[in-house]
């Protein structure tokens, strides 16, 4: 699948509307497709204010949580997703997001 049209796509809403959560968690989402993880984390931290609708907070939570995996910080990213199954679980993007924290948490090694 191409990322490219659909990168477009996000990057003018992004452009348009910078200051709208959906356009951040769209664009990062497609980030996190470009394996550019750390950009979309740099898009939604922050994205906690208690005024953003719970579900689009979740979402980001999760687009956010997965690019914390894909940095190496699955403590993180854990707790993102603890967080936001306290706002709504039933969010669409938080089962996705589990499945990878859960798998990244399966594969990690054990501290030493």
């Amino acid at each position: 699948m191409a990322v490219e049209p659909i990168a477009e796509i996000a990057e003018y809403a992004y452009a348009r509307a910078p200051e709208r959560v959906e356009a951040r968690i769209s664009l990062a989402l497609v980030r996190v497709f470009q394996d550019r993880p750390a950009d979309a984390r740099k898009l939604l931290v922050g994205v906690d204010d208690p005024a953003t609708r719970s579900r689009a907070r979740v979402n980001a939570y999760a687009v956010r949580a997965i690019a914390e995996v894909e940095l190496g910080d699955v403590a993180q990213a854990r707790r993102l997703i603890d967080a936001a199954s306290h706002l709504d679980a039933t969010s669409t993007l938080l089962p996705l997001a589990v499945a990878v924290v859960e798998r990244a948490e399966r594969t990690a090694p054990a501290p030493q």
